[in-house]
């Protein structure tokens, strides 16, 4: 079943908006002339910080595309530097040129919520357009962290899925019914299959994901997290291992660790063969040019799987993380990669994954990947845009 939570927990935020809400309804019947023979495109991700993965995907596909949209994307500052990155008109959310989009658009397209991608908080208000297409594209496959934020996608006329197995998930563990479930494939995996033949690079990236009862401030560095993490960046063998078979391992740090992203860096940037990552560099680039995967339950792990690049699951915590946030697979025979509880079993299988020819026998013996991809091609965009947009759907 879908979560609940209460109108009172949402108060503050419409509170916020709700001047610029009330100001776009009065002034819609203006613009009408404007907005008559324009069809609007809404499209966001990452609450209007970053212009990446689904969202941005499908952005310059329709860009590129259907002219006959005008398409329009989602940032939280239009005078942020990342807005000369987009080709194509964008908007600031909240705003109130925000909510006279919203009310003429046809369709929005996001990568969490609409509520934090397109439109805050309007979703949810007498001000919510029940017509409006609604599409859910997620930023990565579900599978491997339940959902803890199912509520804020309930009023999706659309939830894109990778295969029909992410489809039963959102199905039988989401509540979703099925006639809003479409099989397309995700965007940004267009891109994947397109470059998948990249040369190597000898890059090793190491992604742990985020925990939800973890506190970013200086309380952080006495956690367990810290403490496992730690142990592995500062590991001697896994200095040794790198230099042996000339390889560089590069650190990205979640999002929500930026806060203490300088301190943390500091305190493990000891070894000469590990860098750290910037923290708005594009994860997309970093999937396509790393040759093996270190994490721990983070979704980046099936871009790793579907381009049959190595998975290392490096999971200390897992006892704890079953019992906290939980997932929809049986980590016992369903992960695609080996599991490592400590730094030093983790160095060792490294060793091991690398010492192999050539790396995509890693997963000649894990579990069937057409269990997890219904496609491998260029056309997931398509495929989205033909079973949700206006005029294009059969």
């Amino acid at each position: 079943m879908l979560a609940k939570k209460s109108f009172l927990s949402r108060r503050k935020g419409f509170l916020r908006y709700l001047p610029a809400m009330l100001l776009a309804v009065l002034l819609k019947p203006l613009f009408f002339i404007y907005f008559k023979k324009k069809k609007i495109v809404l499209i966001g991700g990452h609450c209007g910080e970053k212009y990446a993965d689904n969202a941005a995907a499908l952005h310059r596909f329709l860009i590129k595309n259907h002219p006959e949209y005008t398409v329009y994307f989602g940032l939280t500052d239009r005078n942020d530097t990342l807005m000369r990155t987009i080709g194509g008109p964008t908007y600031q959310l909240g705003s109130v040129w925000n909510y006279l989009l919203y009310g003429y658009a046809v369709i929005c397209y996001y990568s969490h919520s609409l509520e934090s991608d397109v439109a805050p908080e309007i979703d949810f208000t007498p001000f919510a357009r029940t017509k409006l297409i609604k599409v859910y594209l997620g930023h990565g496959i579900d599978g491997l962290k339940r959902n803890l934020f199912i509520f804020d996608t309930r009023h999706s006329n659309y939830f894109v899925c990778s295969s029909k197995q992410e489809k039963l998930i959102k199905k039988n563990e989401w509540g979703i019914p099925e006639n809003k479930l479409i099989v397309t494939g995700l965007p940004r995996y267009d891109e994947l299959y397109l470059k998948h033949d990249q040369p190597s690079t000898r890059t090793i990236l190491y992604m742990p994901t985020w925990r939800e009862w973890l506190n970013a401030d200086q309380s952080f560095f006495f956690s367990d997290f810290y403490k496992h993490v730690s142990a592995l960046l500062n590991n001697q063998l896994l200095e040794q291992t790198l230099l042996h078979y000339g390889y560089h391992l590069k650190v990205m740090l979640h999002p929500f660790l930026h806060s203490v992203f300088k301190k943390f860096m500091e305190q493990n940037h000891r070894l000469h063969s590990v860098y750290f990552c910037n923290p708005d560099e594009e994860i997309q680039k970093l999937i396509l040019r790393s040759d093996v995967l270190i994490t721990d339950y983070s979704s980046v792990s099936w871009d790793f799987y579907y381009l049959d690049k190595p998975v290392l699951f490096y999971q200390f915590d897992q006892s704890e993380y079953l019992e906290k946030r939980g997932s929809y697979l049986d980590f016992s025979k369903d992960l695609f990669g080996s599991v490592t509880y400590n730094a030093d079993d983790t160095v060792k299988m490294l060793g091991e994954i690398l010492s192999l020819s050539k790396h995509s026998d890693y997963y000649q013996n894990k579990v069937n990947q057409k269990n997890h991809f219904d496609f491998y091609d260029t056309n997931n965009c398509q495929r989205v845009v033909q079973q949700t947009l206006p005029n294009l759907r059969t």
